[in-house]
This record gives structure tokens, sequence and C-alpha cells, in this order.
């Protein structure tokens, strides 16, 4: 492919997902509607769909750490207090163009009595840990009564597209947030899982490539069972030396130690490794 028909792609693939985000696109709010019209728009501009959906998750992970004060600052003045008029959490969230799983974990640290640590357990398993009334902040029990839409979608499990049985018990709060989390296609348990998988796959392809290479090294699960502190994807068995080019390191939050500069080439350095992490990085 000619560099010119790459550059044009990239605008409009560029273009694309920009206009996605600024208005806050319904694909955004719904996993079917975001595979379907991913699909779509990978044809019209000539991407792959993989490429073009690590490209909108970028740029819609930047939109989002820009747009979380305005999210904050608008929590209890607004946000809330539609909340406890009866708007639902999926609603607020198109309306506020914000990931629906993340405005659920807001308005769940604001209106219960769960530490941080607590709330990622409750987002997890909400009917069971969402569903009880004493775990509301008092001047917000009210919302569990507010009148709710006849148009409620019914709860559909993100995985397999099946219906989702809600629990006789289950509170209104912990009903919303089943909602809005497994309708967000960008940041809800569908991507966790799959970052899971990819994350499994990556560290195979790690331990393929160390063998070919005859580079003896302890993988984590062998680290656990001896019962170490420290468990990295990858421990060498004795230091590796890497040809590091300078320009790389610039950056780097690592100092100068462990490394020597190439006596043939002075642009790169060598660089003693002890250990590897696939999802992080890999140190002295």
């Amino acid at each position: 492919m000619k560099q010119v028909e790459l550059e044009y792609n990239y605008e409009r693939a560029d273009n694309w997902c920009k206009g996605v985000v600024k208005k806050g696109h319904d694909l955004l709010f719904c996993g079917d509607r975001y595979d379907t019209e991913i699909s779509k728009a990978a044809k019209d501009v000539n991407f792959s769909i993989d490429s073009l959906s690590s490209f909108l998750r970028n740029m819609h992970l930047t939109y989002v750490k820009k747009r979380s004060y305005v999210i904050r600052n608008q929590m209890h003045s607004h946000i809330l207090v539609e909340y406890c008029e009866g708007a639902s959490i999926l609603s607020l969230a198109k309306k506020y163009n914000f990931p629906p799983s993340l405005l659920a974990r807001g308005i769940v640290e604001n209106i219960t009595i769960f530490e941080k640590k607590e709330v990622t357990k409750a987002m997890k398993d909400p009917f069971v840990k969402l569903s009880a009334l004493e775990h509301i902040f008092g001047p917000f029990r009210a919302s569990e009564d507010a009148i709710q839409s006849e148009n409620a979608e019914p709860l559909v499990d993100p995985f397999s597209g099946a219906p989702l049985e809600c629990p006789i018990h289950a509170s209104r709060l912990a009903r919303e947030v089943v909602e809005a989390t497994n309708s967000d296609p960008l940041y809800g348990p569908r991507v966790e899982k799959e970052r899971n998988y990819v994350g499994i796959e990556y560290e195979i392809i790690l331990e393929r490539a160390l063998r070919s290479m005859n580079i003896p090294f302890e993988t984590e699960e062998q680290l656990r069972a001896k019962g170490s502190s420290r468990t990295p994807d990858i421990l060498f068995s004795c230091p590796v030396a890497l040809k590091v080019h300078k320009k790389l390191l610039s950056d780097s939050r690592h100092g100068a130690e462990n490394m020597m500069v190439d006596e043939v080439d002075s642009n790169y350095v060598w660089r003693m490794v002890c250990w590897i992490d696939s999802k992080v990085w890999m140190d002295t």
C-alpha cells in the first residue's frame, strides 16, 4: 500500500474516532452496537478491526482523563441529584458522555459506606454487595424508591448475550450498576477479561521465545511455588545483557547503573536484565 494511501486511511480513522468520542456515540454505551459500528467503520477507513479499536480506546482514554475532573465536580451538584430523582446510571452516562462503568463506580463511591477497596469488590458482585439498604448513606436511601422508567432494557450477559436474571432482593443501585458495567464496551467486564487473556497469551509467547534462545529462567508459577516474595513473569537464572540504543533510554525512569557503553558503537549501551514482566517492564 502506498504511503499516501496509508496517510489518507489514518486521517479518516483519526477523524472517525474523534467524532465518536466528541459526540458520545451510542456505540460507547452498548456492547453489541460497538461491535457492529467498529466493524463497519474498519471497512470504511480500510483499517483492521483490532487497529481501529485500539486507536479508539487510546483516544477515549485521553478524553476520560480530561473529563474526569468535570464529572467529579458535577457529581454532587447534578449527577447524584438526577440519580435520586430516578435517572438511571446508564442514561446519565450518555447525558454526560462518560463511561458507564466509571460513572457507576463514582456513584457507588459517593452514596455507599464502602471504602475504595470495598467499592472494587462491590463493582464485581453488585447483586450481593450493593443490595443491602444499610450500605447506602441515609440521605441517599430514598433513591431506592425513585420512580423508574417502564422502558428499562432487560439485563444481558456481556459475554454470551443471554438474558441475565435479576435476583428478587436486588436493589435499584445493584441492578443499575450491573446494567451500566455490562453496557460498557471500553471499560466493562468484557474488556477486563480480554486483557487477562491477552496477558496470558503474551506470557506464553515470551516463554517460548526465551526457550528457543536457550536462555534459562523461572516462571511466575514456579516462583510462587517456591514462596518467593517477588514473582515477575520471568526471572532469569543469571543476568542477561541486552544491547540498547541510547535514544530508547532517554526518557527512561531507570538510572545508568548496570549499564555499559558499547565499545564498538557509543550510541548503544549494554544493559543487564534480571527479570521481565511482560505487562509492565523489564528491570535489573
